[in-house]
């Protein structure tokens, strides 16, 4: 199968592209040229909001199918980044439709959901959402009108992590932390998320990208309400550390994934545990520093 892959060297796209090595890539990335990218992979360099960066070379690939994870300038949520990426997935959405590209797969956000709080499905109804999420919504929608006669998904990641993700998230700073010998600053330890690794998250992409007939929007979460406390805790197990907060009783609000359509669509779930996972990821860590890496 002809794969375009967006963003596909960033921290979902590395280990997703890997997987889909059974098919031909062309991978778009402001970075693709100095990325290494797998031998069955053509990278091209282009910023998605400038079409003319990328167009011609997509309508000449011709994907069969399309994985859109591109999203530039996180952790900005502004108005102006948010504005820019929205008219850029729409350009990739003008050039997809014109092209016939029968199957186009979406990153979307738990952040959809809102506040709400509890076990949410795909159904769940929203509450008080963010500037972000509002805009994710709106390309879900617009979405689903644009490729309405084709395979349109929405993959709602839960809070992914992996070796590879942004240097201030919960657990890289932590393993930073007591590496050093500190402690951790945690300002909600009790507050709940799913947690899920970036690998688990891969492979439910490569499943949803490569079934035929599928179509809707999944959640990709562990399915598992967990405590930050209880990820700090297990992040110095993986280091052979004492726990740094005592076990609770009394969690705070969160929410976390059904994941019954998904395993029912395609028949993904985790294969990791999230002790594993941070053991996996910290093991990680430990052999980039071994070889001379911060």
């Amino acid at each position: 199968m002809r794969l375009l892959v967006t963003g596909g060297t960033g921290f979902v796209g590395t280990p997703l592209c890997k997987l889909l090595d059974a098919h031909e890539l062309l991978v778009l990335s402001p970075s693709a040229g100095s990325h290494p990218l797998p031998a069955h992979a053509r990278g091209v360099s282009a910023d998605l909001a400038n079409p003319a960066s990328w167009r011609e070379a997509v309508t000449a690939f011709q994907p069969e199918a399309t994985i859109h994870l591109a999203w530039s300038g996180l952790p900005d949520y502004s108005l102006a980044t948010c504005t820019s990426n929205y008219e850029a997935t729409l350009a990739l959405y003008e050039t997809l439709r014109a092209i016939e590209c029968r199957r186009v797969v979406v990153a979307g956000s738990c952040w959809e959901y809102g506040s709400l709080t509890g076990l949410v499905s795909e159904a769940s109804q929203p509450d008080n959402v963010g500037q972000f999420a509002a805009f994710k919504t709106a390309l879900r929608i617009a979405g689903e009108r644009c490729f309405a006669d084709s395979e349109f998904v929405w993959a709602r990641f839960f809070f992914v992590y992996g070796a590879q993700q942004r240097s201030q998230s919960l657990i890289p700073a932590t393993y930073r932390a007591l590496l050093a010998g500190e402690s951790p600053t945690i300002k909600t330890p009790d507050a709940i998320n799913d947690f899920i690794h970036v690998d688990d998250v891969a492979r439910g992409l490569e499943q949803l990208a490569t079934k035929v007939g599928v179509r809707g929007t999944f959640n990709l979460g562990s399915g598992q309400p967990t405590a930050v406390r209880t990820v700090v805790n297990l992040v110095a197990h993986a280091l052979g550390k004492a726990d740094v907060y005592e076990p609770t009783t009394s969690p705070g609000n969160g929410c976390w994934a059904d994941v019954t359509r998904v395993r029912q669509a395609i028949g993904w779930e985790p294969q990791l545990t999230l002790a594993q996972g941070i053991a996996r990821t910290v093991q990680a860590w430990q052999t980039q520093s071994s070889g001379g890496r911060a």
